[in-house]
């Protein structure tokens, strides 16, 4: 089994990150801002792998836990960006990637249970849990918390055995536009902008900055309030999205 040791970078922390020991067999390869468990002191938090580590060290290191997804949500320009980010704000980096993502997928969710390495051997258990893992695969965190109820220790005890094992990850790959394609279902669409017909400087404007697209150059768009510069915006990224790029769209909160 490789061993290696990496940096992770955990949100909250004062310290830019952590070396762990990476083990290969829970997963096999690691890229930069691809989220990890990790134990931390008493508890268990999540990580953001950054590099490997520069260092071989001397002492006896952590292990990492488990991956929460087999890919990074942050494609290599994307993660690049967030670690200028960081260092042009004096800020953990972890903290910066933790604010890329949806909330929901900021805290750390109960494992799921699968088969372990002695499941085969498995003796007079519930029917429940054999039931479960026949029909799912696998055991949900609302299944074990049923289970525990009727049977309390009997999870813990099967995961000593070796008959369970938790996972705090996700068991096959899944792209990362999967996961988070679901997780703004409260931003609604502007429909309407199909219907509105930009004006003569708004079409300058975006024939302006759409021919620049191939490189990077700044624009600055002035204008009073309803002049209509967010009409620009959504013709301008419609047409970057066209080109199967993307688009990052910062607010600035102001009052």
């Amino acid at each position: 089994m490789k061993e290696t040791f990496v940096d992770i970078a955990i949100p909250g922390t004062p310290r830019e990150s952590y070396t762990y020991q990476y083990r290969g067999d829970i997963g096999k390869t690691l890229t930069p801002g691809q989220r990890c468990l990790v134990p931390l002191g008493r508890r268990k938090a999540i990580g953001y792998y950054i590099r490997p580590a520069t260092d071989t060290p001397s002492i006896t290191l952590k292990t990492i836990i488990d991956l929460l997804e087999q890919e990074s949500f942050f494609e290599r320009e994307l993660f690049n960006f967030l670690v200028w980010v960081s260092d042009y704000y004096f800020a953990n980096i972890a903290d910066v990637l933790n604010a890329a993502i949806p909330p929901s997928l900021r805290k750390l969710k109960n494992p799921s249970y699968y088969p372990g390495q002695n499941w085969e051997t498995v003796g007079n258990i519930s029917e429940a849990i054999i039931k479960m893992i026949k029909t799912k695969g696998y055991i949900g965190s609302r299944g074990a918390a049923l289970l525990e109820g009727k049977y309390p220790g009997l999870i813990t005890r099967l995961i000593g055995e070796g008959i369970l094992r938790a996972a705090y990850g996700r068991e096959k790959k899944i792209a990362a536009e999967e996961i988070l394609g679901n997780r703004f279902d409260y931003v609604r669409g502007r429909t309407e902008i199909n219907t509105i017909t930009p004006n003569q400087e708004q079409t300058e404007a975006i024939k302006d900055i759409t021919a620049n697209l191939r490189h990077f150059a700044p624009f600055l768009l002035y204008g009073i309030t309803g002049s209509g510069k967010t009409l620009i915006y959504c013709h301008t990224a419609r047409e970057v999205l066209k080109r199967n790029k993307t688009v990052l769209v910062m607010v600035i909160q102001a009052g």
